[in-house]
């Protein structure tokens, strides 16, 4: 067998595939005209949460580059709008253009195109796989008559190109090249491609490996799948284009000087950094303290440099130049447990000015002109594209994604803060039945771990939080709060040591959880007889710790990873992961058994009664096995379903689509004592009822 047929053989499926199904992209622009004035409101359905369009990343954070790009006057956005299809098991793609002045509709210069998952190194693995999003960044060219972008269609992303008037779009890069990035080139006629060739021709010697076997050792990730990963360091090699006749040679040293950011000036720090009028600025850490907030430098042109170190300055995310090149705006997290976002603007050696504050998420932030456009979402509304000005904070909706929630019934959402027993803030958002009469007294759902922007499903977006609300139960959304440690740490691995010592920051969380539940209890719309709770990585867990060491009782338990217990959890991750856990003093697989005492279900399963739901991805659902082991050699109630081609964020519409449907029928029966199963699921609460005949035995 040649080595292109070996690889092409270790990377098919081995099972039969799910026929391929078109997806309907009829509803990937949303229609709002019938929908103004005051529709007739209907109630929610998992499928309306399965569905909702997105821009960028949809879950919270900005750690990424933002989805948008302004053109080169100010006057059009270009970004690209995502539909999933749950029916189809696939996305609805489209790249558009708006003009931010007019405000009109949307025009679509490309439709079509693959989901891009996102990948990170990781331990020095090369090109871990994840399960979200990649956020596709256009880039317009300098002439502003096209735009740029990464598409992918059956095969590796591609660079494209379309016609800014929507006259037309194709690709530009080979079919069999993997483009990991790109930018115009200071000639502004080419364009520059990164690719990572090294990395194909690595997983080809992997694959010749293979045929005497592969060696165990620090490439291995074994949960996720049995063959090595490359180790990095991976170069990126950078080649120029032309867009025309798609001819490609290397990139000059004054176009990687480009790609670089410009020469290197010894008076500043190493890092990213933007620079406008001979200024540069920079963000760095307000104190040595590993994971202190960000706050925002300024270097000016005769070398001086100025910190915005007024207290509304810390929690930077992310910043830019205003046009005339001697003040900046920024975006910040503000306020109890950081629950807001701000914009502000800062003329360095001057006190930072307030433009506008949300209770919720603004992502994605870009300048256009003397506004800046973001996506913004809050507990009840999903994504809007806005516009705010930062000469009066105005706000204008450039883009509503999801029109359609006007027409739709939400339960009502109350903003819950406590201090937790070391005195760190937290807050959760309580989210009642659309019914909820006074007096009534409701079960309730525990949804972790962040309760920023619109409550969708919880970090990895499992349990449709406002569908669990239609069908009669309250929901307690968990924000967790920050980290607890006592001292500084002056890098990772000692700050991981200082939450990990006696349990601290699992105890510290814990708290804020069990403080939360008294204050939902408090407001009497709460059965506290009859709770459940959720959680996906660390809210997986914060719920393995709570069924342990919680003042309250838990009655129902669904899960999207599990568990951490001493014989699987580092032995799955690989040797790698077995040296990174010891670095920072994780209790090893052959540690003391009182350092697993309070938290390993496993070695507590006599301990444990309460019904679990695990809903896992065939890359890690080996982690449960150890819990799930003990658990059922004593009769305990588990229901384990295993989702193939999935990471720890699960991407896939259908799965998603079932993994919601099925946690509302799983709290809805165990909370409820709801046992109408839908004729497609006889076999299911067949399962059910005899777990829960057993419990009670």
């Amino acid at each position: 067998m040649g080595v292109a047929s070996l690889v092409a053989a270790l990377l098919a499926s081995t099972s039969p595939s799910v026929p391929v199904q078109q997806p309907n992209c009829s509803t990937l622009f949303p229609a709002a005209a019938h929908l103004e004035g005051s529709p007739v409101r209907r109630p929610i359905a998992t499928i309306d949460l399965a569905r909702l369009r997105d821009v960028g990343r949809s879950e919270d954070g900005l750690w990424d580059d933002s989805p948008f790009d302004v053109s080169p006057d100010g006057t059009h956005v270009a970004f690209q709008i995502r539909q999933a299809d749950p029916v189809a098991n696939s996305y609805c793609l489209g790249m558009v253009v708006m003009d931010v002045r007019a405000r009109g509709e949307p025009v679509v210069i490309d439709r079509g195109g693959q989901f891009l998952k996102g990948t990170m190194s990781i331990r020095g693995l090369a090109a871990f796989p994840l399960g979200t999003a990649k956020v596709i960044v256009p880039r317009w060219s300098p002439d502003g008559s096209a735009i740029a972008y990464l598409r992918s269609d059956d095969g590796p992303a591609r660079l494209w190109l379309a016609r800014a008037d929507g006259g037309g779009a194709r690709p530009l890069s080979p079919p069999t090249t993997e483009i990991v990035d790109f930018r115009w080139s200071i000639n502004c006629s080419d364009l520059l491609i990164a690719t990572r060739p090294s990395l194909a021709a690595a997983e080809v010697g992997i694959a010749v490996e293979g045929q005497s076997g592969f060696h165990f050792d620090h490439r291995f990730s074994p949960a996720v799948r049995a063959r090595p990963f490359v180790r990095e360091p991976i170069p990126t090699q950078w080649s120029a284009i032309d867009p025309v006749s798609g001819a490609q040679r290397p990139a000059t040293p004054e176009e990687h000087l480009t790609i670089s950011g410009g020469p290197i000036d010894p008076r500043l720090p190493a890092g990213p950094k933007l620079v406008s009028h001979g200024s540069a600025a920079w963000s760095a850490a307000s104190t040595e303290r590993y994971g202190s907030p960000r706050i925002l430098k300024v270097m000016d042109p005769g070398g001086e440099v100025k910190i915005c170190d007024d207290p509304s300055c810390l929690g930077l995310l992310t910043f830019g130049w205003m046009p005339d090149g001697k003040s900046l705006w920024y975006v910040r997290r503000a306020g109890w447990s950081a629950e807001d976002m701000s914009l502000h603007i800062w003329v360095p050696g001057e006190k930072p000015r307030l433009r506008y504050k949300v209770a919720g998420i603004l992502s994605g932030c870009t300048r256009a002109g003397v506004d800046v456009i973001c996506t913004q979402d809050s507990s009840s509304q999903p994504m809007q594209i806005v516009q705010i000005s930062t000469v009066d904070g105005h706000r204008t909706v450039l883009f509503d994604l999801n029109p359609e929630f006007r027409a739709i019934t939400l339960g009502p959402v109350q903003r819950l803060h406590a201090k937790n027993q070391y005195g760190i803030e937290s807050f959760a958002d309580l989210v009642l039945p659309p019914s909820h009469q006074a007096g009534q007294r409701h079960p309730l759902v525990v949804v972790q771990y962040q309760s920023r922007g619109f409550l969708r499903g919880g970090t990895g977006d499992e349990a449709p939080i406002f569908a669990l609300a239609a069908q009669g139960l309250a929901v307690l959304s968990l924000n967790r709060p920050k980290d607890y440690f006592e001292d500084p740490a002056g890098n990772w691995e000692a700050y991981l040591r200082a939450i990990l010592h006696d349990r601290i920051d699992r105890r510290s969380i814990l708290s804020s959880l069990d403080a939360l539940l008294d204050d939902a209890i408090a407001t009497g719309t709460i059965d506290p007889a009859h709770l459940g709770i959720w959680g996906l990585s660390d809210g997986a867990s914060t719920a393995q710790y709570a069924l342990l060491n919680s003042r309250h009782a838990f009655q129902a338990v669904s899960l999207a990873t599990c568990c951490e217990d001493p014989n699987t959890y580092e032995l799955l991750g690989g040797p790698v992961l077995q040296d990174w856990l010891s670095s920072f003093g994780y209790p090893s697989w052959g540690g003391a058994k009182d350092a697993w005492a309070d938290y390993s279900i496993a070695r507590n399963a006599a301990r444990i009664k309460v019904p679990f739901l695990l809903q896992l991805s065939d890359s890690e659902y080996m982690k449960s096995l150890e819990m799930a082991s003990a658990l059922r050699a004593l009769g305990r109630p588990v229901e384990m379903f295993v989702f193939p081609d999935e990471r720890h964020i699960k991407w896939q519409p259908a799965h998603r689509l079932a993994i919601y449907d099925r946690n509302v029928d799983w709290f809805r029966f165990w909370l409820l004592d709801a046992n109408d199963a839908v004729p497609a699921k006889p076999d299911e609460m067949a399962r059910w009822m005899a777990l829960k005949s057993a419990l009670a035995q």
